[in-house]
């Protein structure tokens, strides 16, 4: 599905991702880098499913922390991205109807607490 790497200087990776045909992201710049297929990510296995479900992403809820969560966040009926998510993610979730930022993290049981309020279920 993916590859991460570490690089210093990302752009010295750019011939590697030509050569193989592949889609090549820096996370802020590098110095982390990700590879994929090209057209493969969260957001298209997310279309991919729904379509085999025969629902409409409008019936999707996606939740999310990173950079590359964003894309199928953004796609959903209902994006939910986490507390412990970048400040530049936070921010951008702004600029979309569809998108809330939690007010729990990962760490905190975020998925399951937003699951149950949006739900109306009671946990403890």
């Amino acid at each position: 599905y993916k590859i991460i790497a570490f690089c210093d200087e990302p752009d010295r990776l750019l011939p590697v991702a030509e050569k193989y045909g592949l889609d090549f992201v820096t996370y802020f710049g590098g110095p982390f880098c990700r590879f994929t297929k090209s057209g493969v990510n969260k957001a298209s296995g997310n279309r991919a499913l729904a379509d085999l479900l025969g629902i409409d992403m409008c019936e999707v809820i996606a939740f999310g922390d990173d950079v590359g969560d964003f894309e199928m966040i953004s796609e959903a009926g209902v994006g939910v991205l986490m507390k412990n998510a970048k400040p530049s993610l936070i921010e951008e979730a702004g600029k979309y109807k569809n998108v809330t930022v939690s007010e729990y993290s990962n760490d905190e049981d975020g998925v399951a607490r937003f699951i149950a309020d949006y739900f109306g279920f009671c946990i403890n």
